[in-house]
């Protein structure tokens, strides 16, 4: 029921991951509400994660062990752009059970000393956030915790309910404090990844910030991380188009087409 009784973490306050529960980073940030994430994942014991080699790359399929877990924890700056005032709001967990990807939303408490699991059903907090952009200099933001049904509308069988750890958002280099690798090489030297392909024979997804990036990579970079989950084929999406990246644009149904929503 609390965070600190996961074994994730070996001190809560300093946000330190437990022996054997590894940081990883994206190259595609999803929109969070004005949040910053850190992620984590940790498989047991001594398994690994299986990669199962296609001849095409983006088609690789990787098997967890069961019980591994991923967590992402989402922090905001109570003064906007000032990572000093920065606190965190709510860490989301899945666990594979060996079948599915079971989803959990723990919320942080004020003291900022450990996170409680949220009901089923979801919740909200509220939090004044000093922005000179925002009238009065200040921003009312209310947080919405997912319930897990909220959770796995985005995570399920059709998008992929591991949306984050993928080729081509882990294929790039990570600071791990005293070195910086490149964070495929490093999964397979350590074991979390076993079977490696070479990083530069795999896709990898541009930073939709990156202003020295191509511009149509970019687009389709910030459309797989916030859309794709939804907008590909039998995923829930209202709107008929196929947004995820690897789909050639003239098969997105997005250019040319008429709207499926009204005019």
């Amino acid at each position: 029921r609390k965070l600190s009784e996961s074994g994730l973490f070996s001190s809560m306050t300093e946000q330190t991951p437990a022996p054997g529960v590894i940081a990883y980073s994206v190259n595609a940030e999803p929109w969070s509400d004005h949040a910053k994430a850190e992620r984590l994942i940790a498989v047991p014991n001594e398994l690994s994660i299986k990669n199962e080699v296609s001849t095409k790359p983006e088609e690789s399929k990787w098997t967890f062990p069961k019980d591994s877990v991923l967590v992402k924890t989402l922090s905001l700056d109570m003064r906007d752009g000032d990572p000093a005032t920065r606190r965190c709001i709510e860490t989301q967990i899945l666990h594979f059970n060996g079948t599915e990807w079971m989803p959990y939303t723990y919320q942080w408490n004020d003291q900022q000393s450990d996170a409680v699991l949220v009901a089923a059903l979801g919740a909200e907090q509220t939090f004044e956030i000093a922005d000179p952009n925002a009238a009065g200099g200040m921003r009312v933001q209310t947080w919405r915790f997912s319930g897990r049904a909220e959770c796995q509308r985005c995570h399920n069988n059709w998008s992929g309910p591991v949306l984050a750890f993928s080729s081509p958002q882990l294929n790039r280099d990570h600071d791990y404090g005293n070195v910086t690798g490149q964070q495929l090489a490093t999964f397979a030297h350590i074991g979390l990844i076993e079977n490696p392909v070479d990083p530069a024979n795999r896709p990898r997804l541009a930073n939709p910030h990156d202003a020295s990036a191509e511009l149509d990579s970019r687009a389709r970079a910030y459309l797989e991380v916030n859309c794709a989950h939804c907008h590909r084929m039998h995923a829930g999406g209202a709107v008929l188009s196929h947004m995820h990246y690897d789909l050639a644009l003239d098969k997105t149904n997005m250019v040319a087409a008429r709207p499926s929503q009204g005019t």
